[in-house]
């Protein structure tokens, strides 16, 4: 299970290192990823080693602003 999480960050890296923004940014509240990607990356909305990356991809599963 650890390398399927390792995996599915590297992926989030991958896609959307050039298009995270702040979390306050006006926009769609809408993961960028997919909601079934961030689904699984879930538990890192708050990790302090991906929660940047994980809340600019995954907005609306991390809860960063209301659908």
């Amino acid at each position: 299970m650890k390398f399927l999480h390792i995996i599915l960050a590297a992926f989030v890296v991958i896609l959307s290192f050039s298009a995270i923004r702040a979390a306050d940014e006006i926009g769609p509240c809408v993961d960028k990823i997919g909601a079934d990607l961030c689904k699984n990356l879930i538990q890192d909305c708050n990790n302090p080693n991906w929660q940047t990356l994980i809340q600019g991809s995954c907005r609306a599963t991390c809860g960063i602003c209301k659908p």
